[in-house]
């Protein structure tokens, strides 16, 4: 099953979420160095806080997971972690791993501290790419991957974001996952039929293509939605109805392509690459 992830504080969507066709909602906590980061990508930066992992943690449904993005590893991550290991969470996303020593590191602090949530390593650092291997092999209970295209592309010096997907990384992340019975997912998704530079419908004929289980979806998409712009607004029943339409229109959409043929993905993906080379010229 394709699964739509939601970057949201919005108590309504904690509460109604399966409701909504959202699979999982995050509480997007991470602010180190990503500004700086991605200075030149009109990046998303959160200003989701504890409060809010609180405040998500305590109404949400049971039909979705709870998923908390927390800073890069550092010296203060066993001091995150341990503000977060009383709250319902089911998997804690690290951000920019590196290493299977920074994985390690992590897995080691969330035993001491005796937490239920697993692990969610972000994929997105050539470094933290070529280790996933050896990450995967040696914590065999890590169970989800998600790969960021944004942060993956700077590490490579590509200047437009899809090249790392056009150029094969995700291929080779996608193919350590698989041959581990790993779910994985990648990057970012907007409405079917908008005017985006890489059409959502190219980019979910590359996640059927690829195999791959979940997406976020963007801020181009929530921006579409008046509800997701503050954590306490509901949203009127005709929205809601809409903004449900759309998140299954995207799953259908990605049934629709995991039917496909080997042959006919391929010429999506032969459009996916010439779009993305005469985006980034």
């Amino acid at each position: 099953m394709f699964q739509a992830i939601i970057i949201s504080n919005n108590t309504y969507v904690a509460k109604n979420a399966g409701e909504l066709s959202i699979d999982s909602i995050m509480v997007d906590l991470e602010i180190d160095g990503k500004r700086e980061r991605q200075k030149n990508r009109n990046a998303f930066i959160s200003s989701h806080d504890q409060n809010d992992a609180t405040e998500i943690s305590n109404c949400k449904d049971t039909h979705s997971d709870f998923i908390v993005r927390i800073n890069p590893f550092s010296p203060r991550t066993e001091s995150e972690l341990r503000r977060l290991a009383h709250l319902k969470i089911d998997y804690v996303m690290l951000p920019m791993v590196k290493s299977l020593e920074q994985v390690s590191q992590t897995m080691s602090i969330m035993q001491n501290l005796g937490v239920q949530f697993g692990l969610l390593p972000l994929i997105e650092h050539i470094d933290g790419l070529n280790a996933l291997a050896s990450i995967l092999d040696t914590h065999r209970h890590i169970k989800k991957v998600f790969f960021g295209l944004n942060d993956l592309s700077l590490s490579l010096n590509l200047p437009f974001l899809f090249q790392c997907l056009s150029d094969g990384y995700i291929d080779q992340g996608s193919r350590v996952c698989k041959k581990r019975g790993v779910d994985f997912g990648f990057g970012g998704i907007g409405l079917l039929g908008s005017n985006e530079v890489i059409s959502p419908e190219l980019i979910l004929s590359e996640h059927a293509r690829l195999g791959s289980s979940s997406t976020i979806l963007s801020r181009s998409l929530r921006n579409k939605f008046a509800f997701l712009q503050s954590k306490d607004r509901e949203p009127s029943p005709a929205e809601a109805k809409i903004f449900k339409h759309e998140v299954e229109k995207l799953k259908q959409y990605y049934r629709h392509c995991a039917t496909l043929t080997d042959a006919d993905l391929l010429l999506r993906r032969n459009e996916f690459n010439q779009t993305v080379r005469i985006a980034s010229a």
